[in-house]
């Protein structure tokens, strides 16, 4: 399968803005189009939208289905797509934002220099945009993404957290990292068998390609070692603590929660060991030290 001749057309120059005398069009709209070779040879999907755009500081055109063979035609077929294109302000910039680490953060809560920002992404701009534009319509357009950074981002991740669960904390743990092994399930199932019945002891696990993390309560730590005596130990960190947190179910559909707890986290010094997590509840693990400063954090994320 082959794609050929990809072209844009149907262009359209919208919206005007003046900025030192100079007009600027604030939105355009095209078509890109382009002819999908081969696409009926072998197999095709009858059924869905497997046909998708990636794309760069524009709005993503809808993906679209496969359609059938007509009776006249057969499997040399060549497929025409077109997929809308919409390019703003918005999209412009948002693409120059959100390659940078932290930037959009240090939008949102205003504490980065804009007329700094525009000088420094102007040449990125100029380069998209195929002509010079000047610092100001930048810093302008910066303004506006940081506005809207900040309610669309922030409202949405601190709604959340205000509705966070109970939040639990444990401390005496050990962390072992084995070398991944045919035996080591054998091993940890075992393991497991044995401490059933004791509820009242932290255990959690994880599994890599090349590696496996057990985390547990030092009361367990004869028994583990007696276990994974003939495993490959590569690591073994012990005086740790955990925090879970129970979090709304709802946010597993708004992204940045996570960023947003551990952004917080690494502004304070604390190096996160571990993260184990499922749907509605995540744990992080840290060094006896840093406890009480991360319980802090994630305790005054209700009033923010």
């Amino acid at each position: 399968m082959s794609i050929t001749n990809p072209r844009i057309e149907e262009v359209t120059l919208a919206g005007s803005k003046f900025l030192s005398g100079v007009e600027y069009n604030t939105d355009a709209t095209a078509k890109y189009k382009a002819d999908i070779n081969n696409l009926y040879r072998n197999v095709y999907a009858a059924s869905g939208t497997p046909i998708s755009f990636t794309v760069v500081n524009s709005t993503t055109p809808s993906a679209q289905g496969v359609p059938d063979i007509g009776g006249s035609e057969n499997n040399t077929k060549v497929l025409g797509v077109t997929g809308a294109l919409d390019f703003n302000g918005s999209t412009l910039f948002n693409g120059a934002i959100k390659n940078k680490p932290f930037l959009s953060t240090a939008l949102s809560e205003s504490i980065i220099n804009l007329t700094s920002l525009s000088r420094r992404i102007k040449p990125e701009i100029e380069l998209k945009l195929r002509k010079q534009v000047r610092s100001g319509a930048i810093v302008m357009a910066l303004k506006r993404i940081s506005n809207n950074l900040e309610f669309v981002s922030t409202h949405k991740i601190l709604k959340v957290l205000k509705n966070i669960g109970d939040i639990t904390v444990r401390s005496n743990l050990i962390d072992y990292s084995f070398k991944v092994s045919d035996s080591l399930l054998s091993c940890q199932a075992k393991f497991l068998s044995e401490i059933q019945n004791h509820q009242v002891f932290f255990y959690t696990s994880s599994r890599g390609v090349t590696e496996s993390n057990i985390i547990i309560s030092n009361e367990m730590k004869k028994k583990m070692e007696i276990h994974f005596e003939k495993e490959i130990l590569i690591k073994k960190t012990d005086n740790l603590s955990s925090i879970s947190i129970k979090l709304p179910v709802e946010n597993i559909s708004i992204p940045g929660i996570y960023y947003f707890i551990f952004q917080k986290m690494s502004w304070e010094g604390i190096n996160i060991i571990e993260v184990i997590s499922t749907s509605n509840e995540f744990t992080i693990v840290v060094d006896d030290q840093y406890v009480n400063d991360a319980f802090k954090i994630i305790k005054n994320l209700k009033s923010l």
